[in-house]
């Protein structure tokens, strides 16, 4: 197993320099419905079939994934840009690839640069990884591209996928690769949930291990292209989601606390969660523009993990309620405003406050809030959309 190194500064291996920073939590919460807005179902001229993702590229484009094909919103107008098949729209790594799952998860395809799709599959590495366990997040929320130019993805199982750009390969690396313990025979084992790029350009794997109805975790490894190693104050935790800031400070979600990592000065700060009767567990890390956290806690029930979900924002150090209620989709509008659905309704959330402002049938959904800042949301079926500026 490798171990940590003494020389670099201003990374996980140097970890802590001083004592823990403790932020002890506050939390409050107001709810108010008003008359809903027109959430407009969308009618398209084309056969979308079912939709199973959306995403929002850097220019402020919403796309959809569809057994139809996957879409582009622009203009005004849709435009289809691949005929078959999507699952998930993973997004776009340094080099301007956009990355999407093909169906049954058997293939992996890119688009960009020249507006043309590459579709790797068993011959380029990419084979289809096996079933997701029990509570296992699934594909992580984002790609890492190194300083070598490959693109790393966590897919939610034992392993992270890594493709190599100069010979057009994927290759899989699993967790004990990486140095985590292996997880106790008979259970799920390892969920390698998500992967960051450092300000220092060290890749950051999370890990969280399930054995059936307990989660417990290794925290982060990273690696520096060549060995792996243990950022030792994340070593109990399960890790779901890893989030860098414009500032290069790493939040981290965590059993009970939230903690963030300055490079700058070499040392951890926690932000405990508000008190729950029962285990907590941080499973999403949204980012507005002022760097402000959002976060999606799991509150654990009596028989297991799964009791209720809650989410809260951070607000010079203390925490402000959301939402409370099942799991939800949450998108960053602007600054202390977000979007939030949750069993078909949809709320505005705003200093504490949410507003219940539409509805759309069927118990899942999934929001994105574009660079016009238009509010989509979709059951999986169908699609609608609110304009503000209307």
């Amino acid at each position: 197993m490798p171990v940590e190194h003494p020389t670099l500064a201003h990374t996980p291996s140097a970890l802590p320099l001083v004592p823990d920073h403790i932020i002890q939590p506050t939390a409050t919460k107001t709810t108010v419905v008003k008359e809903a807005p027109p959430f407009e179902k969308q009618n398209f001229d084309l056969d979308t079939g079912e939709i199973r993702s959306l995403w929002v590229d850097p220019n402020g484009q919403l796309w959809f994934g569809a057994k139809g094909g996957i879409f582009v919103h622009k203009e005004g107008s849709w435009e289809k840009i691949y005929d078959g098949p999507a699952e998930k729209i993973l997004g776009i790594d340094t080099n301007g690839m956009v990355w999407v799952i093909l169906e049954g998860e058997t293939r992996i395809a890119a688009y960009g640069g020249t507006q043309t799709w590459q579709v790797f599959g068993a011959d380029q590495g990419w084979t289809q990884p096996s079933e997701a366990g029990y509570l296992s997040p699934g594909y992580g929320d984002g790609l890492a591209s190194d300083p070598k130019g490959r693109v790393w993805l966590a897919t939610g199982r034992d392993e992270v996928r890594v493709f190599d750009s100069q010979e057009g390969i994927w290759t899989i690396i699993s967790s004990s690769e990486m140095g985590f313990s292996p997880a106790e025979a008979g259970y799920q084992g390892h969920f390698l949930s998500d992967v960051q790029l450092s300000r220092s350009q060290k890749v950051w794997v999370a890990d969280c291990i399930a054995e059936g109805d307990s989660l417990k975790g290794q925290g982060i490894r990273w690696t520096d292209g060549v060995d792996w190693f243990l950022a030792p104050d994340t070593a109990a935790e399960c890790v779901l989601d890893i989030e860098m800031d414009d500032q290069g400070k790493m939040w981290v979600g965590g059993f009970d606390e939230l903690l963030l990592y300055d490079p700058d000065l070499g040392y951890w700060t926690r932000f405990p969660l508000p008190d729950w009767e029962r285990g907590q567990l941080v499973t999403e890390i949204d980012l507005d523009a002022n760097g402000t956290p959002w976060v999606e806690v799991m509150q654990f029930g009596g028989a297991g993990p799964l009791g209720r979900f809650v989410r809260y924002h951070l607000n010079e150090g203390e925490w402000i309620e959301d939402f409370e209620g099942w799991s939800s989709s949450l998108a960053i509008a602007e600054p202390g405003v977000a979007w939030l659905c949750s069993e078909g309704s949809i709320f505005r959330l705003q200093n504490g406050q949410a507003e219940q402002l539409g509805e759309i049938p069927g118990e899942q959904c999934e929001i994105q809030v574009d660079g016009s800042r238009r509010v989509w949301v979709t059951n999986y079926s169908a699609l609608w959309l609110y304009d503000p500026g209307d």
